[in-house]
């Protein structure tokens, strides 16, 4: 029997709006997006709406005008944003396990040289677990100073900053660590065969059953959703068929995945992020130097093994003096096949992670 592998056809980016009841429209819009963008990817793929939301959230309370504008169109209005944040900041789950953990920040970093911090841009951000602070770029001193800041808010995940020379003006980076364990945890099982687009390999798979599990089905597709204890969930999702039931068996691949450094400027300016990466761009709120963005990338990390999940991420937007600049074309999208997807919510709904699973 022919082997469907492409979760595309399944079309799971619809699943992470159906496995939530978070109100989040504009963190399930960029989690979606991600995960349709991961769709062009020969490889396992791997992002962090969440963390991206968070850099956008705090770029967003320094920008003013039609740069505003688009980050809203994006984030959402006033009340969906402050629902997001309260999400993602405030609300915390009912039962904290032992080994939980749910970490998410954000910073600002400016050149104290050429664009000092407008004096009410730390208080903006401050319940948005921001902090903001004025350094020379390019010192030792300075990307210690990251580090740590880096190293605490990830579990210790990610420990070395990226580089920033003396020519950026201020950086945005937003953090955040998540671990959990399965409600049901899972055992060890024999290695199978795991059919791929690429081909058939060996891998080594866990399994386990769980009354407490869900089943969401269409007539094209299949989605699993597996608890944890904090009632964050995980959810599986590709081509299949099967029948309504109460509580059922899981079989899966472990996962170790990371990505490291993916560029994401053409992703914001498919989503409508456009102008704060022109030399028009509005960001007075955050200094009164004119910036524009220059870069965005994304590094992510998700273990999902036996007893549950252990991921971080971070994002870093990086700021330089706004200059003349090429007009880029929008991306082409690509759609490749890919054996499996999943997103990892955290106990409040909000999808902390998306991703493909091809294998390798």
């Amino acid at each position: 029997m022919e082997c469907n592998t492409n979760p595309n056809e399944a079309k799971l980016s619809e699943f992470i709006f159906s496995t939530s009841n978070a109100n989040v429209p504009g963190l399930a819009s960029i989690a979606a997006h991600l995960l349709n963008n991961g769709y062009a990817n020969t490889q396992s793929f791997l992002a962090s709406p969440a963390s991206l939301y968070v850099a956008l959230e705090v770029l967003a309370r320094g920008a003013k005008g039609e740069t505003l504008n688009e980050i809203e169109g994006v984030l959402g209005n006033a009340d969906s944003r402050r629902e997001t944040c309260a999400r993602l900041f405030e609300e915390h789950p009912e039962y904290v396990p032992e080994d939980y953990s749910l970490k998410i920040a954000a910073s600002v970093w400016a050149n104290k040289l050429t664009a000092p911090l407008c004096p009410d841009f730390p208080q903006a951000i401050a319940n948005a677990n921001g902090q903001a602070a004025e350094v020379e770029f390019g010192t030792h001193e300075t990307k210690s100073q990251i580090s740590a800041w880096l190293s605490k808010n990830t579990g210790g995940k990610f420990s070395t900053a990226p580089g920033f020379n003396a020519e950026t003006l201020f950086t945005v980076i937003s953090a955040l660590h998540f671990k959990d364990n399965w409600m049901d945890p899972l055992d060890a099982e024999d290695e199978i065969v795991f059919i791929a687009p690429t081909g058939s390999r060996t891998i080594t798979m866990m399994g386990g059953f769980s009354s407490d599990a869900k089943l969401l089905k269409t007539h094209e597709e299949i989605a699993v959703s597996w608890p944890m204890q904090s009632d964050a969930q995980a959810v599986f999702a590709m081509p299949n068929n099967a029948e309504e039931m109460d509580s059922f068996e899981l079989y899966m691949p472990q996962l170790e995945l990371k990505s490291e450094d993916p560029e994401l400027e053409d992703t914001l300016n498919s989503l409508g992020v456009r102008k704060a990466f022109t030399p028009e761009a509005e960001l007075g709120g955050i200094t009164k130097a004119d910036a524009m963005v220059s870069k965005v990338t994304q590094n992510t990390i998700l273990k999902l093994d036996p007893n549950g999940a252990d991921g971080a991420a971070y994002t870093t937007l990086v700021a330089v003096a706004a200059c003349p600049t090429f007009p880029k074309t929008d991306p082409a999208i690509i759609e490749l096949n890919r054996p499996f997807a999943f997103a990892v919510f955290s106990h409040s709904g909000a999808p902390l992670f998306v991703g493909t699973y091809m294998g390798d």
